[in-house]
């Protein structure tokens, strides 16, 4: 059997074994996950088995005029039905092995690092696929690709979902790149904080302080980018949308693995999750293009 590659080693964690070492081991900032705490989740309808879930697409009524002593019956309309369906077809891993000899003479947990490490790989894997499907709605994008975001982007995206009947307060929300937020905050009128523009609100893990135009604001570094210009340019793109447009399900939600191996001497660790994304209301979200 040949030997297994790519195995955490007292060679390759050397730094982890100290000489004269600092009691706490630096981490890097990590970005603040959103989406999958916020659109619509079904994770109870394939807890137990299955692969797909079917979404009824919804029928808008019309009325019809009604003349007395008619029948009700003689102005039935049939629906013909429609469906959108969510495929549970993402799986994804981030295995490691960590060896005995680094386990021994590491001062630092690494074991428990790596978890931490492949568990937010494997959440910012999701919160991806989410968000890359708000390239499916129909709205046209708001502002100019690689520009500064204005208050009146803001309120134009409010105008496009309200005039579609879109559910609106809590329901929507904001999801916007640091780069925006900064340039709202700059703006020369104050909009972002005001609060005539937005409202005080306690402050939630990853959410900021206000409810912007009714809706929570979400700062993210993880938004689908584009590129624009000649050299290109990478531009973020913010998202405005209600939790159904996007809908997510966790058959496996984000877990750790482990089990120790003789012949590698060391422990074979694994963080895993089996999900699937689809766009539930193409209608009920917008693009704003950032820079």
């Amino acid at each position: 059997m040949p030997d297994v590659a790519n195995v955490d080693t007292s060679t390759t964690g050397a730094v982890f074994i100290p000489e004269i070492w600092s009691e706490l081991v630096l981490e890097f900032r990590k970005k603040r996950l959103q989406a999958a705490n916020f659109f619509e989740r079904r994770d109870m309808d394939v807890m137990n088995f299955g692969d797909t879930i079917h979404f009824p697409s919804d029928t808008e009524y019309t009325v019809v005029d009604y003349t007395q002593g008619n029948r009700l019956t003689s102005s039935l309309e049939a629906n013909t039905e429609d469906e959108i369906t969510l495929t549970v077809d993402q799986y994804k891993v981030r295995p490691f092995v960590v060896s005995d000899k680094l386990s021994k003479q590491s001062q630092y947990d690494k074991k428990a690092l790596n978890f931490r490490n492949a568990g937010y790989a494997i959440a910012k894997a999701i919160d991806s696929a989410i968000f890359a499907r708000s390239s499916e709605f129909t709205n046209a994008a708001i502002n100019a690709a690689g520009t500064a975001v204005v208050p009146a982007d803001l309120t134009e995206a409010q105008e496009t979902l309200d005039n579609l009947d879109v559910p609106e307060g809590e329901e929507r929300g904001w999801f916007l790149s640091p780069s925006t937020i900064k340039d709202l905050m700059d703006n020369s009128g104050n909009y972002f904080t005001s609060l005539d523009f937005s409202q005080t609100q306690s402050l939630v893990y990853g959410q900021l302080h206000y409810l912007l135009l009714g809706s929570p604001v979400y700062k993210s570094t993880n938004l689908p980018t584009g590129t624009t210009g000649s050299p290109a340019t990478t531009y973020r793109k913010n998202i405005y949308a209600h939790k159904e447009a996007i809908g997510v399900a966790m058959q496996i939600a984000p877990e750790v693995q482990e089990s120790y191996e003789v012949d590698l001497q060391g422990t074979l660790c694994n963080v895993r999750a089996l999900y699937g994304t689809v766009c539930l209301r193409p209608e009920s979200g917008v693009i704003i293009n950032g820079r």
